[in-house]
């Protein structure tokens, strides 16, 4: 996905916030373009984009609601990995660093739910 689409910072914090709100769902917007914002956002120095809605509206994506596709997950965990994990690393007096910390917490996320969602098939396909 290119920088046109994806959302400023402003801006994905109003769709966010309408998302957190319940006002619109996830997948009554443009799905891959909000999910494409917040993994381009994930280092923002501001604390309420970054905290409050994307790493939060990632766990309830992910974790509790269990929203996303397990494409969607590989996606993700390949952009960060590729793009965020070791983003400005080294570098001084960087806030690079609110990248690295939150793509570690997104990757432990995506891995967990992987986990469980394999764990359950093979106790499901065990037992029949």
């Amino acid at each position: 996905m290119n920088e046109e689409t994806i959302y400023q910072g402003r801006d994905l914090k109003l769709v966010l916030t309408d998302i957190e709100d319940g006002i619109v769902r996830l997948q009554e917007v443009d799905e891959e373009r909000i999910i494409q914002s917040m993994l381009h956002h994930i280092g923002s120095t501001d604390p309420e984009l970054r905290d409050q809605l994307i790493y939060t509206l990632f766990y309830r994506f992910i974790i509790e609601d269990d929203q996303l596709t397990n494409e969607q997950l590989t996606n993700m965990l390949k952009t960060t990995l590729k793009y965020h994990l070791f983003h400005g690393i080294g570098e001084e007096a960087s806030d690079t660093v609110f990248t690295r910390s939150f793509s570690t917490l997104l990757i432990a996320l995506i891995v967990c739910i992987k986990t469980v969602n394999k764990d359950f098939y093979r106790r499901r396909t065990s037992t029949c």
